[in-house]
């Protein structure tokens, strides 16, 4: 699943933190109905892609919903 973020970085630019949410479902009829890791790639532009990301996390919640 790709997730567009809404900041768009230019290559002048001086970033600020910023803060994000991004919410998603898991299909209820998934194969698979438990797990105990997360993957999440940074996918730069093609100018930026020979540069690190410059990116952290601060917080990753999972809430489930509808149990």
């Amino acid at each position: 699943m790709y997730i567009v973020s809404r900041r768009r970085w230019k290559s002048d630019d001086h970033p600020q933190p910023s803060r994000e949410n991004f919410n998603f479902l898991i299909p209820s009829n998934s194969a698979i109905h438990r797990f105990d890791e997360v993957r999440v790639l940074f996918r730069l532009d093609g100018f930026r892609a020979r540069a690190a990301a410059k990116i952290g996390i601060d917080h990753f919640t999972l809430v489930p919903r509808g149990l």
